[in-house]
């Protein structure tokens, strides 16, 4: 009881769950995993294949690529995500790799909603699923929109 008063409280933290009602919070509940991670725990690493969104609800999370100088393979940090975002969120609609590897920057708190538990939201409850869908939606345009205007940067 204890756990689900804390995962309701954290998504009406969330924007991208705020604006739904408590009887849609305690449906939503029900398909996510609230996860913690130590300053450092890797979430996920490039190339792994991706089942899970997570969204951020407490502490914050670097994005890394392996680039290559000179022969030697490193981490290169692309960019840190905090509350309210959320990573990885392609992945509970194809079966690609993970693009790059997600490193707890802090002690995290995490919601991870797995493909399998988004296709059983999406057979209980359409309207839930739709909103989900709606605002990882809104998060990849988003994210497009700033990859756009950085790219242009350098025509």
């Amino acid at each position: 009881m204890e756990d689900e008063k804390k995962i309701i409280s954290l998504l009406y933290a969330n924007p991208i769950f705020s604006k739904l009602g408590i009887e849609d919070m305690k449906k939503i509940m029900n398909f996510l995993e609230l996860v913690s991670y130590k300053k450092g725990d890797v979430i996920f690493r490039e190339g792994d294949i991706g089942d899970s969104v997570y969204f951020i609800v407490k502490g914050s999370v670097g994005i890394y690529k392996k680039k290559n100088f000179f022969g030697i393979s490193r981490d290169v940090k692309l960019f840190e995500l905090r509350c309210p975002e959320a990573l990885g969120e392609l992945s509970i609609f194809d079966n690609f790799l993970r693009s790059a590897t997600a490193v707890a920057e802090s002690d995290c708190e995490l919601l991870k909603l797995t493909r399998n538990s988004f296709v059983e939201m999406e057979k209980s409850d359409h309207r839930v699923a739709y909103h989900i869908t709606r605002s990882i939606l809104m998060i990849v345009a988003k994210r497009l929109r700033k990859t756009t205007e950085e790219l242009v940067k350098f025509m």
